[in-house]
């Protein structure tokens, strides 16, 4: 089973570690969102890993949804408040 586990700090300002659970999907990353203008960022992950340290810093304030994608699939998402 793929699973976002969490997104810390959250509010954030400058980076977030997303902690998720991809073990035995061939491939995952994450897809950041902007709940506002729609614009998205990729992240890909190790699915051998567990955390991926993402830089936030240049993202504009607002609400993003994190999606974690393994194998092709959106498996779970969160809400992450950028300050």
């Amino acid at each position: 089973m793929f699973k976002l586990e969490s997104i810390v700090p959250n509010p954030a300002t400058s980076q977030v570690t997303a902690n998720y659970i991809a073990d035995g999907a061939n491939s995952a990353y994450l897809m950041v969102v902007s709940n506002t203008s729609g614009s998205s960022y990729n992240y890909i992950v190790d699915t051998s890993l567990n955390s991926i340290v993402i830089d936030i810093s240049s993202y504009p304030s607002g609400l993003y949804e994190v999606i974690l994608v393994a194998d092709g699939e959106e498996q779970a998402s969160q809400t992450l408040v950028k300050q």
